[in-house]
């Protein structure tokens, strides 16, 4: 009976042995801590909005109706006197124009599209994103009725698509397209007679072929003074006041302003005199820093207009009367960590942190909470 249980004991103690080994030998070899790299984060909280671009704005008309051959971009700063186009009034003369025309729509819109290097770190989900946030907007436009909008964007879209092309084919630029169009445009225009008139800049300023006819009414006077009420009704009932005779116009001052209609609880987030960062997403993502210049509210009104003031214009902006603005109210950096790897110690939250080969429990403060991770 004793050596049965003397030969128990023994077997038991060999597999306690066995089982300590291996684990002490799993331990070596496989780590029982899981490390993750926190890496350094930015984000911003912002407030989508409809806006409205105001400047001042002088209208330029032609005393002769016929075809425009414009001798300037958009955008392209003048000064007083200087030629703005050239009036055709030959049918011949009419289609060779508005073929060099599309030449020079299809070479600019072929610029605006080459895209840098660092582009291509790109993510391509993104930008299909921004595509199809785009098609949205086009969509709703034509819903809408606002069919200048669809017209004025469209070539903005086309960069899109042209940008997503290159970066899908790692390249940079359509430079030989480019070449072969302007090869093209050069030959058209030898072929042109002298023209009818040629029209000059009634004062320095930017040129802007698009006239929509709310030049008179939505421009950087009506700031001033300006009520919930009023400005409502300018938007919406105020009729545009369109010419036939229209060549483009002159914006006219440095200065010009966005007035951005927000929920009032979202307005609490600003404060004027104060700068923020606007974006405008169907601006090719352009971005202004503004000044905030007023928050325009109203006792009986759920909106309220905030109106900023900038005085820069980024390369190729698009000054669309109408469009949908992203503002930055506030933006904070940390440390991004998944929420597992946050603990509490002694009733304090923390993390702990490998540095060498000691580990220590480090405090920390939760200022924003993501999908999955905590930005600390």
């Amino acid at each position: 009976m004793k050596k049965i249980l003397l030969r128990v004991v023994m077997l038991l103690v060999a597999v306690f042995f066995v089982v300590y080994c291996y684990i002490q030998v799993r331990t070596v070899f496989e780590s029982a801590i899981t490390l993750q790299t926190a890496d350094l984060y930015t984000a911003e909280s912002k407030t989508e909005a409809e806006c409205y671009i105001l400047k001042n704005e002088t209208v330029v008309e032609s005393s002769l109706m016929g075809a425009f051959n414009y001798l300037v971009k958009e955008g392209e700063k003048l000064s007083h006197k200087d030629p703005i186009a050239h009036v055709y009034s030959s049918e011949s003369d009419l289609d060779i124009h508005e073929k060099v025309a599309r030449i020079n729509e299809r070479i600019e819109v072929l610029e605006s599209s080459s895209v840098k290097k660092s582009y291509f770190k790109t993510n391509i989900t993104r930008l299909d994103s921004e595509i199809g946030d785009f098609l949205s907007l086009l969509h709703q436009s034509s819903v809408d009725g606002e069919f200048s909008t669809v017209v004025q964007t469209k070539n903005d879209f086309l960069v899109m698509l042209n940008k997503r092309n290159l970066v899908v084919k790692s390249k940079d630029g359509y430079d030989d397209l480019i070449t072969e169009l302007e090869n093209e445009k050069k030959t058209l225009t030898t072929s042109l007679s002298e023209p009818a008139l040629t029209i000059s800049a009634p004062e320095s300023g930017y040129f802007y072929s698009d006239v929509d006819g709310y030049e008179k009414i939505l421009n950087a006077q009506m700031v001033d003074g300006l009520t919930v009420d009023g400005f409502f009704k300018a938007i919406n009932d105020t009729k545009p006041l369109e010419s036939s005779l229209a060549v483009g116009k002159i914006v006219t001052n440095f200065n010009w302003y966005t007035l951005c209609i927000v929920n009032k609880d979202e307005a609490v987030f600003y404060k004027t005199g104060n700068k923020y960062d606007i974006a405008y997403p169907y601006s090719n993502g352009a971005s202004v820093n503004a000044v905030l210049q007023s928050i325009i509210t109203q006792s009986d009104r759920e909106e309220a207009i905030l109106v900023f003031e900038s005085d820069s214009v980024p390369q190729d902006f698009n000054f669309l009367r109408k469009q949908k603005a992203e503002i930055v109210h506030s933006s904070f950096t940390g440390l991004r960590i998944s929420k597992d790897a946050l603990r509490i110690v002694d009733g304090y939250e923390g993390v702990y942190v490998l540095v060498g080969n000691v580990i220590n429990f480090k405090r920390c403060e939760k200022i924003r909470e993501t999908d999955g991770f905590y930005i600390i």
